[in-house]
């Protein structure tokens, strides 16, 4: 990170918050204090800095406290706007909507978090650039934003008292050492999603604090799932999975953000007519305030997988990554990932979908969160929004990729593994004349190859009942040396077979054979069957081509 980036954006997000609160002319008290802090930082400790730095290159020790005084005014940011939100007429069906008195608490406390950093900060300056003013009266440190003795003793036995922020690496592994635990694999990538919110690329102790608050630093990780072994439902107490309402009692919910709502009636209507609450937000930081107020519900709803979030890719917004000089809303293209980031930091795992037009190309990074997908099609968003009625029986997880389009725009794949597949021409041709996709192998390394690089396109397939294999029992495979002969693999169709369903692919899988009577295996596995009648091979492509889910009469061996 280099110090001047960073510095010059902190000074562009103190001066979006001083514009911010100045275009409101709020007689609110807490505002004013919040104002003249940020006024008193940006003038006389950010602007001093920046000044410095004309004449020479920025000490890299300044990065820790000005990482932490950027985390407390994205904090600060994100509460007034939810406080503005809070004071406005309520969109959609706000069952529960956010106390604005509960906002301005928080805002107490970011304004009290400011002093601090700003004396932090200012302590960093001196020691750096004027280390002979230096004097015996103690000045503040970075252990000084913490109050909780735990994460303090932690903090300075693990972290340094003089250090300001560390990787979520070096964190988990500190973390394991001070509590004596063995963490997850996953720890790391834990720490990151929950507590670097904004993506900064590291973990500042501000943000610890804020999370870990007044609990004991175990209990705090216990919730954030580092150690912890049982799901959310179970770890209250050993009598809270009993005490879980029916999922039938659970009233599904729709949580949407978009700057511009009208845009999705069809969407809201839709879920209307499915019985599904809605609750509709038009910024980042209105949905986080309300997500973080109605926490006990959507914990719930999310359980008994009652609860699915869309978002728009890029809007208009006043909580913005990059903010500019004026506090009038701006296009915050990474509103998409940072709702969805936001999520998965605090371990809700409800199916999120981007909805965009024409930034959809932009929203690739859902391939790096389970659960998310993208799409600009309604008839996909209905889809996704009808899983919430029965997931388990009406939702395909059609929706979970990238730009996704509709199912009935994509042709049914087909991979079929034969060293003669020439010898099924009148087949390959019925196939494509059912407007199937077929992927043709002579070998089974090779069709394994295709298949495991091609996992994530085949899961999204299967699920909507779009794949389906075929494959010879016996065939001639190789050369495995160079020189050598092809050798007769008589297990060839079972080993194949015994790879799709190890795999975890419960397609259709029909053996196509003369001697149909070494195909007894096709017994020992479930959706499988072997034939010799091209009667019932062409059904099986008419069923693939239909979309079915429920045929029977290939199954079997010798159909």
């Amino acid at each position: 990170m280099d110090p001047l980036s960073v510095l010059t954006t902190v000074i562009s997000t103190a001066k979006f918050l001083i514009d911010w609160v100045d275009a409101r002319k709020s007689q609110e008290y807490t505002l004013s204090d919040i104002q003249r802090t940020v006024r008193n930082i940006h003038g006389s400790v950010l602007c001093s800095l920046l000044d410095k730095s004309s004449s020479q290159a920025l000490d890299p020790r300044i990065l820790g406290p000005l990482e932490t005084l950027h985390d407390i005014l994205r904090r600060t940011q994100d509460h007034l706007v939810g406080w503005e939100h809070s004071r406005s007429k309520p969109m959609g069906k706000l069952r529960a909507a956010i106390n604005p008195w509960a906002i301005l608490d928080k805002l107490k406390t970011d304004e009290k978090k400011l002093m601090i950093s700003m004396q932090i900060l200012g302590t960093a300056m001196i020691a750096i650039y004027s280390p002979t003013q230096s004097s015996k009266k103690r000045r503040a440190i970075p252990i000084d934003i913490s109050s909780n003795a735990d994460l303090r003793a932690f903090w300075m036995s693990e972290i340094g008292e003089q250090i300001s922020y560390c990787s979520a690496e070096f964190l988990a592994l500190a973390l394991s050492r001070y509590l004596n635990v063995q963490t997850k694999a996953q720890a790391k990538d834990l720490l990151a999603l929950r507590l670097d919110e904004y993506g900064a690329g590291c973990i500042t102790l501000a943000n610890f604090d804020a999370f870990v608050g007044g609990r004991p630093l175990m209990e705090a990780m216990m919730e954030l799932g580092l150690v912890q072994v049982l799901p959310f439902a179970e770890r209250s107490d050993l009598g809270t999975k009993s005490m879980l309402p029916d999922t039938n009692s659970i009233t599904p919910i729709l949580v949407l953000v978009d700057d511009n709502p009208e845009n999705q009636l069809e969407t809201l209507e839709h879920a209307r007519a499915l019985g599904v609450d809605r609750y509709v937000f038009k910024s980042t930081a209105a949905a986080k305030n309300w997500i973080e107020w109605n926490e006990d519900m959507l914990r719930q709803a999310d359980q008994m997988n009652r609860l699915r979030i869309m978002s728009d890719n890029s809007r208009w917004e006043e909580d913005i990554d990059s903010c500019q000089k004026s506090p009038e809303p701006s296009m915050n293209l990474r509103a998409g990932e940072t709702i969805l980031r936001y999520l998965r930091g605090r371990q809700y795992r409800a199916p999120v979908l981007i909805y965009a037009g024409l930034s959809m190309p932009m929203t690739n990074y859902v391939l790096q969160y389970s659960n998310s997908g993208s799409t600009c099609y309604q008839e996909v968003v209905d889809s996704f929004l009808d899983g919430l009625l029965d997931p388990e029986k009406a939702d395909d997880g059609w929706w979970r990729d990238y730009d996704v389009v509709p199912k009935g725009s994509v042709k049914p794949l087909l991979i079929w593994v034969d060293d003669d597949i020439g010898g099924h021409t009148f087949s390959l041709e019925y196939a494509k004349s059912l407007n199937i996709e077929i992927v043709p192998f002579v070998t089974t390394d090779a069709a394994k190859l295709w298949i495991t690089s091609n996992e994530i396109i085949l899961r999204r397939m299967e699920g909507a009942h779009l794949l389906r294999f075929i494959s010879d029992n016996s065939r001639l495979e190789g050369p495995f040396y160079v020189g050598g002969p092809q050798q007769l693999n008589r297990g060839a169709g079972k080993q194949f077979l015994e790879f799709v369903r190890s795999n975890g692919y419960l397609s259709p899988f029909l053996i196509v054979c003369r001697n149909v009577g070494a195909t007894r295996y096709v017994c020992d596995h479930e959706n499988a069957g072997s034939t010799r009648d091209p009667q019932v091979l062409q059904n099986f492509l008419v069923f693939l081509a239909e979309r079915r889910s429920n045929d029977n009469s290939w199954k079997g061996c010798g159909t």
